[in-house]
């Protein structure tokens, strides 16, 4: 049985695989989506709706969605589809989530029903830039 291991933050995804018999993570895929990084003004300076103010200063009309969280939100679906192709080939048939409680939320709200019917953990802590050795010992308590 394959287990896939997903551990994101807004910015940085790591997929990983491992089996039931072993305590070993290999690295399948490292998804990044550096602008989730930036600040939120530098993001939205070059976005339709800016305009320069009174001194040149730039201002933008703020939506409902912030910008930094439509990057988040972008970017979790780009994970939801990297995940999805995977499933539809049968390549996993576990899933554990790893993520900051926030983005955590915004994975769930964007996961096709295939990719989360197959989560069988969820964990809110951000172990992104963790090497594997490290992140399998902070699941081996909930594994």
């Amino acid at each position: 049985m394959t287990t896939w291991i997903l551990v994101a933050d807004s910015s940085r995804a790591k997929i990983y695989e491992t089996n039931s018999q072993s305590d070993v993570l290999h690295e399948l895929k490292t998804l990044n989506h550096s602008k989730s990084r930036l600040h939120e003004q530098l993001v939205s300076s070059d976005l339709p709706g800016s305009h320069a103010g009174i001194g040149g200063s730039r201002h933008h009309y703020d939506t409902e969605t912030g910008i930094k969280e439509y990057e988040e939100i972008e970017f979790a679906e780009d994970i939801n589809k990297e995940l999805q192709k995977a499933k539809n080939r049968n390549q996993f048939s576990k899933l554990v989530v790893v993520s900051p409680p926030h983005f955590l939320g915004i994975l769930r709200k964007n996961f096709h029903s295939n990719v989360a019917n197959s989560i069988a953990l969820e964990v809110d802590k951000n172990l992104v830039k963790m090497k594997p050795k490290e992140i399998i010992s902070h699941l081996n308590n909930v594994l």
